[in-house]
């Protein structure tokens, strides 16, 4: 059997699938009664599947073949290097009904590619809950992949992305000991779906998804797992962790009615002068920070190394000096992915808001505690 697939198709289908680093290379190659390719794999994580267009066949038949994984992305680093107008072609041979040997052939180059027997494996039963974009998606969970750590076995809610649906709205919380993170993106659901379905997502997930524009969020209710379907058909289910779910959004309300001062900061700058006080102070946990007028003071705790860094907004009633445990801080500021954002602060609690349009983004919130001066 003899088919002909367009060569930019099986790239991006192989770069989603590979994606997924916990499946063993064992990579699923499947065509169906319509004639319609994708490739897969699966592992403890999930599922991932991603369509390729077949241009044409010389026998249709239905089959799927696990593949090594290894090999396909080695004949990868040669086919995406070829002229992306010409197509691949993929020669499958039988013995009986079992296929036994693929190869692909690119021009004068040929790959043979190793079968490791039929699969039975389908993908899962699922149902779609509603759509977001796949941009404001993938923000969302990243701003909330920084307050995650996958270290704390003992917690194993550290580890996990909590996702929400709401009428409008998707919120993601996550959480560890010092600092949590709750933010939203725009959600139109499916008609007559409910509302407040709770995915317990393990952070590993964001690194499977990578959708852009119109993307449709999907539930398996058979496992209650969770995934995405981007506009060209690509997939990714995974498996949600068994944990209880901690209440960050009324943490969050309680947390934040605490600061009175607040100033607006540019990120980058301020992340690179923790950096800098964190090396000046080898032997020390955590970093000091002093206001005044319109500059931000980063320093060690001996204030051997004082870092100044220019700031707007400021509004400091009660205190303008705090301290920060140096990890608490380096996860505050890389949740807010924003050029500026808003920090308040006050008595042992502290906030970002990242700044959007002049204004703090209210509906993203990174909380923090401060440590002792």
């Amino acid at each position: 059997m003899k088919i002909r697939v367009t060569r930019p198709s099986f790239i991006q289908a192989t770069q989603w699938v590979r994606k997924d680093t916990g499946n063993a290379n064992i990579w699923i190659l499947s065509i169906d009664d319509n004639g319609e390719g994708t490739l897969s794999s699966v592992s403890p994580t999930g599922f991932l599947l991603a369509p390729f267009t077949i241009q044409g066949v010389d026998t249709p038949r239905k089959l799927s073949v696990r593949l090594d994984g290894a090999s396909l992305l080695n004949a990868l680093t040669v086919i995406k290097t070829k002229n992306e107008e010409t197509p691949l072609h993929l020669t499958f041979e039988f013995t009986g009904q079992q296929v036994t040997n693929v190869t692909i052939l690119d021009g004068k180059s040929r790959f043979r590619i190793p079968v490791l027997g039929g699969s039975r494996r389908t993908l899962p039963e699922f149902t779609m809950i509603g759509h977001v974009d796949g941009k404001e998606f993938m923000s969302l969970l990243k701003g909330a992949h920084e307050i995650t750590d996958t270290q704390n076995t003992a917690r194993p809610y550290f580890s996990v992305i909590f996702l929400k649906t709401q009428a409008d709205k998707l919120v993601a919380t996550s959480a560890l000991a010092n600092t949590t993170f709750q933010g939203e993106c725009g959600f139109t659901p499916l008609e007559g779906y409910q509302e407040n379905m709770v995915f317990n997502v393990p952070e590993s997930a964001v690194k499977l998804w990578a959708p852009e524009g119109y993307t449709e969020l999907l539930h398996v209710p058979s496992t209650g797992a969770f995934g995405v379907r981007t506009e060209e058909g690509s997939i990714t289910i995974v498996n949600v962790v068994s944990t209880n779910v901690p209440n960050i959004e009324a943490n969050t309300k309680r947390h934040v009615a605490v600061p009175k001062n607040s100033v607006i900061l540019p990120r980058a700058a301020v992340l690179s002068a923790i950096g800098v006080a964190k090396q000046a102070s080898r032997s020390e946990s955590s970093v000091l920070f002093k206001i005044a007028d319109d500059t931000l003071f980063v320093a060690d705790r001996e204030q051997n190394t004082v870092i100044e860094v220019p700031v707007t907004g400021v509004n400091t009633p009660t205190e303008d000096e705090f301290s920060l445990n140096i990890l608490v801080a380096t996860r505050l500021f890389k949740a807010a992915k924003t050029e500026k954002v808003l920090f308040a602060f006050g008595g042992m609690n502290c906030y970002i808001q990242p700044i959007e349009k002049q204004e703090p983004v209210e509906d993203t919130i990174v909380c923090g505690k401060l440590a002792k001066q």
